[in-house]
């Protein structure tokens, strides 16, 4: 058993010196507050205390609570200047995420008493190194504080069911009102631990007396803790307005609990309520949902047990309590967000972050625990998909367009076209990393955070854009021996999707004409066909190609027609909508423009800042003494979508048009010259003379051709190592 102690305290010494690493890598990157006017308002306090006044900036804010500030102000009275201070209170929030590690562990051998030690310990790591928690303590956010004190009220809760010590009772009372003090929006978890020690007690009466006196301290801290805030109030945020400081304080929260009641409250509240579902379940990559499930189960039991009178064990007890913390922090939160002012509030978590190491940890150990662990996580992931609908219409609701729905989604189409069509032996993974990257890389973040009506058609065209590429791309048909014997042979197009994609490509027109440049794909995609292999604008193509020119047709001449009657030009294509001062018919061609719109379109760099959405937006600046126009822009396409670079690769490789599902050759050939440069003495390479008909492995298999073509590239290499190829 010492043995085993001995293992368990270094495993704990070893997370210890791991978020060390994590702080003396990150110490000297941090200078001093960065998220305003949360951390100015927590320092506000803490400064008051040392004697400086800060109350003409805290005038500007609202009102933030003063609980963090207690543990702030020794730290600014040692500090010796405003760096060093900031660093010490981030050197706290480290010590206090190790110190926290002893009492997951106890709660989660609290929760499963019969696991075993070596999971437990797994979840004491995965629980400790939550992303989120590790960047809420290289920041002076309460959220730091509020990850310890919340693992410290479930160890007391847990401890005060098991023997109800004086000294137990008066920590956790104390550290309810603390939690409290720190931040009001934790009123849930202090909701829920009073109405289980009730529940405790009703079944537990000789400890009434001892739970009494912890009631006590409980009442005498919160009426301590009102009169302080109203000192606080009186003497930091004295001019501030009384509107702005009810902001962040409970009685300013009346108005939002009765907008819930209204007809657009009830359905705000609901899509938002999907929204941090969503959220939780996203970051904590899924275990949150097992851990619901469990301590669910575990408080209908309680209910059943208390119904007829049988004895609660210890672990019921603390799923109780993390069950009602759960639920009254997540309708707070709810309640708070529903007053829509920007559409990422839908999906807004950071409330209920510090709730997460547990649940996670939880979410954990009923995995490992779990026979059917395929089925559940099919089941998981099913339950996240079918909320993104709803947060989708949510995000709507809370100042966002559909749009954005619209073009995600199309991302995802297109990718999945492209990954199908040249590149079969993507893994699904991948394929999902793309569809995040191409997403937070294309302004979508910018546009969801600033939306505004002047978006909306940039989004349009955006979505239309893509949904057009993705069925132009999939319209050729796949080779399947079963379509040759009863179907249309191999490679012919089909004509609904060719019109699908002709259709929404053309719509692009009537949202920016500017957009019309994506049109140029359609030689790319369809060169080979048209003068190659005579697939498109042949006699036995007529559908096909009418399909693919006719809504092209149709949409220009509804588009010239509209221009025509309204503008008196057919040609016209949004120069005189009123809508802005520049004259796009009168302009002209100025080759002193191009360099700097190429640059700025294709190549400009992105500035990232620590900021959500993270990509700002800068203005285009230039010397050009002439007259420009330009718009705030997020960077150049070039580098927002780093996966174009290899549609241009591919421009200039002759054997990705020769076949293009054996696309092998390029990789293929990269992997053979880095394994002959360090040295190896062999390759294996798989060569089929039908790698599109191969029974297996037709993704990584060369034609003979192309063997022959790598093997005149390896051997200059082979020779300049020294070696002979055989």
């Amino acid at each position: 058993m010492r043995l085993k102690k001995r293992k368990e305290c270094l495993f704990f010494l070893l997370f210890a010196f791991l978020i060390f690493g994590i702080f003396q890598y990150s110490i000297h990157k941090i200078f001093g507050m960065v998220y305003f006017p949360d951390e100015f308002g927590y320092w506000a306090s803490a400064a008051k205390w040392n004697g400086y006044d800060w109350s003409s900036l805290t005038a500007l804010g609202s009102y933030y609570s003063f609980g963090y500030s207690i543990l702030l102000a020794p730290i600014l009275r040692l500090g010796c200047d405003g760096v060093t201070a900031y660093r010490m209170a981030v050197a706290l929030n480290m010590l206090l995420q190790a110190l926290a590690a002893p009492m997951l562990y106890g709660i989660f051998r609290r929760i499963f008493p019969a696991s075993d030690r070596q999971p437990a310990v797994c979840a004491v790591g995965i629980a400790l190194f939550y992303p989120v928690w590790i960047f809420y303590a290289q920041v002076t956010l309460a959220e730091g504080l509020l990850f310890f004190l919340y693992i410290g009220v479930i160890y007391l809760l847990a401890r005060t069911v098991e023997k109800a010590s004086p000294g137990t009772i008066l920590l956790l009372s104390a550290a309810l009102v603390y939690l409290y003090f720190v931040h009001m929006r934790t009123v849930g978890v202090l909701a829920a631990a009073v109405l289980v020690l009730l529940c405790w007690l009703w079944q537990e009466p000789a400890y009434r007396r001892r739970m009494l006196i912890g009631f006590g301290v409980l009442a005498a801290g919160g009426i301590l803790g009102i009169v302080l805030r109203l000192v606080v109030i009186g003497a930091v945020y004295g001019n501030t307005e009384q509107e702005m400081l009810a902001a962040n304080d409970l009685t300013g929260q009346l108005s939002r609990v009765a907008a819930v009641f209204s007809a657009e409250g009830i359905v705000r509240f609901f899509c938002g309520s999907v929204g941090k579902l969503f959220y939780l379940g996203a970051s904590s990559f899924g275990t949150v949902y097992y851990a619901l499930v469990h301590i669910g189960k575990t408080g209908v039991g309680f209910l059943r047990k208390l119904r007829h009178k049988e004895k609660i064990r210890r672990e019921e007890w603390l799923s109780l309590f993390l069950l009602f913390s759960f639920a009254g922090q997540f309708l707070i939160t709810a309640v708070y967000m529903n007053e829509p002012r920007r559409a990422d509030e839908v999906v807004y978590g950071r409330y209920n972050d510090y709730l997460l190491p547990v649940f996670m940890g939880t979410g954990f150990l009923v995995m490992y625990r779990c026979r059917r662990l395929v089925r559940t996580t099919v089941a998981v992931t099913a339950v996240q998909t079918a909320m993104l609908p709803v947060v989708l219409y949510g995000e709507r609701l809370y100042g966002g367009s559909e749009m954005q729905g619209y073009f995600m989604a199309g991302i995802a189409y297109l990718l999945w076209q492209t990954v199908r069509r040249w590149f079969p032996g993507t893994p699904y993974i991948l394929y999902l990393l793309l569809c995040v990257t191409m997403g937070a890389a294309s302004g979508l973040g910018y546009a969801v955070y600033k939306p505004d009506l002047y978006l909306v058609p940039i989004l349009a065209g955006t979505a239309l854009g893509v949904w057009g590429l993705a069925f132009w791309i999939s319209a050729e048909r796949e080779p399947d021996i079963r379509e040759q014997n009863n179907g249309p042979a191999s490679g012919e197009y089909t004509a609904w999707r060719l019109g699908a994609g002709s259709l929404c490509l053309a719509l692009v027109a009537g949202c920016r004409p500017q957009m019309l440049l994506i049109l140029a794909a359609g030689p790319v995609l369809f060169g080979r066909a048209v003068f190659r292999e005579r697939k498109l604008f042949s006699g036995k193509s007529k559908v096909q190609t009418l399909a693919l020119c006719l809504p092209i047709g149709a949409v220009a001449a509804g588009l010239m027609w509209y221009n025509a009657l309204r503008f008196g030009s057919p040609l016209d294509f949004g120069a005189s909508y009123n809508l802005t001062t520049n004259d796009m018919t009168h302009r002209g061609w100025v080759w002193g423009r191009c360099g700097l719109g190429l640059f700025s379109y294709l190549l400009q760099p992105p500035r990232i800042g620590s900021l959500f959405p993270f990509l700002q937006d800068f203005p285009v600046e230039t010397a050009y003494m002439g007259l420009t126009v330009s718009e705030r822009m997020v960077g150049g396409v070039l580098w927002l979508f780093p996966v174009l670079c290899f549609g241009f690769y591919g421009l200039f490789r002759k054997e990705w048009y020769r076949d293009s599902r054996c696309h092998g050759l390029v990789w293929i050939s990269q992997l053979a010259m880095a394994a002959v440069a360090v040295g190896a003495d062999g390759l294996m390479v798989e060569v089929h003379n039908d790698p599109p008909h191969a029974k297996c492995d037709g993704a990584q298999s060369l034609t003979p051709e192309k063997f022959r073509h790598l093997m005149d590239r390896l051997n200059p290499l082979i020779g300049l190592m020294g070696k002979k190829l055989v």
